[in-house]
Order: C-alpha cells, then sequence, then structure tokens
C-alpha cells in the first residue's frame, strides 16, 4: 500500500474522529516524500462525521513517514493516543505531528510550497486565507470513499476538506465579579459594546479561529450572519475606543 492510499485511511480516520479536513496531494511518487497536505479545518457552524477508514489492511513492505500538522496540548495528545498510535501499528507508518497555531502551520505550509514536507494539516476557519495558495488537494472520493458521507455543508469549498469541529457561542460570566464591580449582567454580546464595559472586553483578530466567532455571534445579534459580518463591524465601530 502506497503513501497515497495510506493518506487516504488517515484522512478517513480523521474524519472520524477529529476535526474538518481538507485533501491536497501531489503527483511526486509515495517513496518521495509527503505531497500537498491534506487539510483538517474547525468550522464554527459544522460538526464532525462518522466515517469509515478507506483501507481495510495493514500495509507491507518498508515504513512510511506522515507528517501531520496540528493544535498542540491536548489536541495534540488526543491525536497521538486515540488515532496516530493505532493508526502506526495497523498501517506500519512512523507519524509525526508538528504542533502551532493554525495561523503558524499556514504559514509552515505557504513556505514548503515547492517542496512539501507536511502530509495533513488540521486548521481552523482561517483555512480560507490559503485556499488560494493551490497547496491543498480535492479530497479523492476514490482514495477517501468515506467522503462521500460527509454532507456537502459540511465540505469546504472544492471539496478541499470536511468540517470536524462544532464551535458553541455564547456569554459567561464570573457572578462575584460583577457584583464586586457593580456590573450590569449581559443578556445579549451587545451588551458589551456599553460604555460600561470600556477596557474590560477584548475582541480577537478575525485572523484567529476566535475571532471569527466572534464576530459571528456580533453580526448575528445585529441582523447578520455568517456570510454578512458587516453589522458586527458596523457594531464595532462606535465601541472600538473602549474595546481592547
Amino acid at each position: 500500500m502506497g503513501l497515497h492510499r495510506t493518506l487516504a485511511t488517515l484522512v478517513a480516520a480523521i474524519l472520524l474522529t477529529l476535526p474538518l479536513l481538507a485533501a491536497c496531494g501531489g503527483s511526486a511518487p509515495a517513496t518521495s516524500g509527503p505531497a500537498k497536505p491534506a487539510a483538517g479545518t474547525g468550522s464554527q457552524p459544522s460538526g464532525g462525521s462518522g466515517l469509515a477508514p478507506a483501507a481495510s489492511g495493514p500495509s507491507s513492505g518498508a515504513q512510511k513517514q506522515m507528517v501531520i500538522a496540528s493544535f498542540g496540548g491536548s489536541l495534540e495528545k488526543s491525536l497521538k493516543d486515540s488515532l496516530l498510535g493505532p493508526f502506526e501499528k495497523k498501517f506500519n507508518v512512523k507519524t509525526t505531528v508538528v504542533a502551532g497555531t493554525a495561523l503558524e502551520n499556514i504559514a509552515r505550509i505557504k513556505a514548503q510550497k515547492a517542496k512539501p514536507e507536511i502530509d495533513v494539516v488540521i486548521i481552523a476557519d482561517n483555512f480560507v486565507d490559503v485556499r488560494s495558495a493551490d497547496v491543498f488537494e480535492k479530497l479523492d472520493e476514490k482514495l477517501v470513499p468515506s467522503f462521500n458521507k460527509v454532507p456537502k455543508n459540511l465540505r469546504i469549498i472544492d471539496d478541499l476538506g470536511a468540517a470536524w469541529l462544532l464551535l458553541t457561542n455564547g456569554i459567561a460570566y464570573n457572578e462575584n465579579i460583577f457584583e464586586q464591580k457593580n456590573l450590569t449582567v449581559p443578556t445579549s454580546i451587545n451588551d458589551l459594546m456599553k460604555p460600561e464595559f470600556k477596557g474590560r472586553v477584548v475582541v480577537w483578530t478575525p485572523g484567529a479561529n476566535t475571532g471569527l466567532a466572534q464576530m459571528s455571534l456580533l453580526a448575528k445579534a445585529n441582523g447578520g450572519s455568517d456570510k454578512n459580518l458587516d453589522p458586527a463591524f458596523n457594531a464595532l465601530k462606535p465601541a472600538a475606543p473602549d474595546l481592547l
């Protein structure tokens, strides 16, 4: 079984257990190193789908190498313990995880475009920023049969990947702090834009997954949507001097 087929199995397995996944590949033979990476990305309104692995049996021959770029921390540990360990034993593959933020891994992929070193990447919504860079390959349902079970609305544009993460947006607060500071309990994200919270609200950059979630919530609270963030930007303008 070649690296391309083994990569397809890993893609299917990640679709089974983890975030959004997009496929990318090159024309180089399996023994020459990684092709364009398969990209896994988290998506706010999307969720993972249960899929079966593409291949059914262990590989033979020399051990293959596979590099996966992913988030670090608990996700990296879960990836290694729950997926990569069994995957390595079954398919005679040595995997290496390159941990980093989505922005860091996107930068790595762009820098390696001429000579890719990463086979699979798990990133977030900012995947759209790199989609036009021609570093990812369309997921081939012949190589990853389970991909045809992923609903169309959970796939990345052009079938470059599939959603893996359901992100819930909301407001949480410390009752004790609010009582001590005599702050009004917010019932909407719009309340956080009020002068009362001056210097207490941090707005993440839209380039980060959390920032996109924040903008999505603000847009929806003002008549917008995930596809229309203008109301969010309009709501931020008057509050900008009070935000961090």
